[in-house]
């Protein structure tokens, strides 16, 4: 009778060990969905595809720490950014050379053909030689320091220490941006360079996107629709 009860008293212990597990797991599915990114990002080589004006490109590259190349298409749309990577203002899609060098943050969903399509967001270019190229992230928390510095830690992982002088740029808007306006979530490009603790990166330059400027980051409603629209500058 004792053994049967000690048998009993095992199965029910190993019934909610895997009950635990079994959330366990389901949490960690829910946590990794939560952090999968919005872009890929891409380097390589950029070549225009189809008649003048297609809004293709042909980029001939690989994902950001792989090292097998392939041929991938690049479909632009009007959401697209084409940005200098040195000062960030933008460039026209015709300006680009034929095996010039890009950076380029696609949509994660992809097309089914050969060569795989994606939907490109924002392409970097005009590079120079040995360049250290920005980078595009999201604000993941933002820690202000009393001297008007902060610590940002960012989606993809990177922690950037930005000083109270780096310069924050508006991107093609008439808002005024500071330090303090890297709040969660935001989208921004920055230039930087390691720190001295050889963790973490320091920021000198940053440019700031408002919702609805990144053909993944859409305004969550009329207010925030209404704030970019509001602050819009012209190129024409």
């Amino acid at each position: 009778m004792k053994k049967k009860i000690f048998a009993l008293f095992c199965a029910a212990v190993l019934a909610a060990a895997g009950s635990v597990n079994a959330f366990a797991a389901e949490d960690s599915g829910t946590e990794q969905r939560q952090q999968v990114s919005k872009t890929i990002k891409y380097y390589g080589t950029l070549q225009k595809t189809g008649e003048a004006g297609s809004g293709k490109f042909l980029l001939n590259g690989q994902p950001a720490g792989a090292a097998e190349k392939q041929d991938v298409i690049l479909n632009l749309s009007d959401e697209t950014l084409i940005l200098n990577a040195v000062d960030g203002l933008p460039v026209a899609a015709e300006d680009i050379q034929d095996g010039e060098m890009a950076y380029v943050y696609v949509s994660p969903a992809m097309a089914l053909s050969y060569p795989p399509q994606f939907s490109a967001y924002v392409i970097l270019t005009k590079i120079p030689a040995d360049y250290r190229i920005p980078s595009l992230e999201e604000v993941k928390n933002l820690t202000m320091n009393e001297d008007g510095s902060a610590v940002v830690e960012t989606v993809s992982g990177v922690t950037y220490q930005v000083p109270a002088d780096c310069t924050m740029i508006p991107y093609l808007t008439r808002n005024m941006v500071y330090v303090s306006s890297l709040t969660e979530g935001t989208n921004f490009l920055v230039w930087s360079e390691p720190s001295q603790d050889g963790q973490t990166e320091r920021a000198s330059k940053i440019t700031v996107f408002l919702k609805g400027q990144l053909g993944f980051d859409e305004p969550s409603g009329p207010a925030e629709e209404a704030e970019m629209q509001a602050g819009l500058i012209s190129l024409n």
